[in-house]
């Protein structure tokens, strides 16, 4: 299975739902996130190119639609509900977790949908999973809250799960009683037929195999290290978005 992504401004988080059709029929569903970026981000990028380069968006598609991730009730909105927004099309409130605004109502997402048909899913991040835009497409809460985002990923057992997070909500803290979450998603997707390949660095994620189609990698902290960050340190051992793509 093969995705695309790219950081853009403050984050991505790119969707891959394999889809069997006919030859007309999309093979594969993409969805690329750039957290936080709207028209003027876009703009702003286009000003460091280059005369006569575009933007690798604009290739894509030079004439594109937009989709509206304002709150329900119209306030500025922040990642959960537009992240909601885009998984489910549907408003909801700051906070909501693709859960409706009287915080009882959940809303099913693209992602469940293509579960439940047996298609093969992937959530790929270069933010921690559990943050509101990579948790809205398998989880359901009344706000942004990986202690209620996290057991519902685990049950949800993605193909592809793949990013940081294992020191600062996934794996176990000495001290802090924290459950070793990795862990779970492992022994979990194995009672469920066709257990995880678990990848660690760059080179595991390399050779990775997943004869059961099933792949995953959790590591660092809040995000991945920037590019530029990286160049200043070579010991630095975790997958980038492009690897992980």
């Amino acid at each position: 299975m093969q995705s695309i992504g790219r950081r853009i401004t403050f984050g991505v988080v790119s969707l891959v739902f394999l889809w069997a059709g006919s030859a007309q029929a999309a093979k594969n569903i993409i969805i690329m996130i750039g957290d936080g970026m709207g028209p003027e981000q876009v703009a702003a990028g286009k000003l460091l190119l280059d005369p006569g380069e575009q933007l690798a968006m604009d290739l894509l598609d030079p004439d594109p639609g937009f989709a509206s991730t304002l709150t329900y009730d119209g306030e500025v909105t922040d990642s959960a509900a537009a992240g909601t927004a885009l998984a489910t099309g549907c408003k909801t409130v700051y906070g909501n977790v693709s859960m409706a605004p009287d915080e009882t109502t959940e809303f099913q997402t693209a992602m469940e949908v293509a579960i439940l048909e047996g298609k093969a899913t992937g959530l790929i991040s270069d933010v921690y999973m559990c943050d509101a835009t990579p948790g809205v497409w398998v989880a359901h809460a009344p706000r942004r809250s990986c202690s209620i985002i996290i057991p519902q990923q685990i049950e949800a057992c993605v193909d592809v799960f793949l990013g940081p997070g294992e020191k600062v909500a996934y794996g176990p803290q000495r001290g802090q009683g924290r459950p070793d979450y990795i862990q779970q998603m492992i022994d979990n997707c194995d009672e469920n037929g066709g257990g995880y390949e678990y990848v660690d660095d760059p080179q595991d994620l390399a050779d990775a195999e997943a004869p059961d189609g099933k792949l995953l990698g959790i590591w660092g902290g809040y995000t991945l290290m920037y590019n530029i960050d990286r160049q200043n340190d070579p010991g630095n051992n975790h997958p980038t978005l492009a690897e992980m793509t």
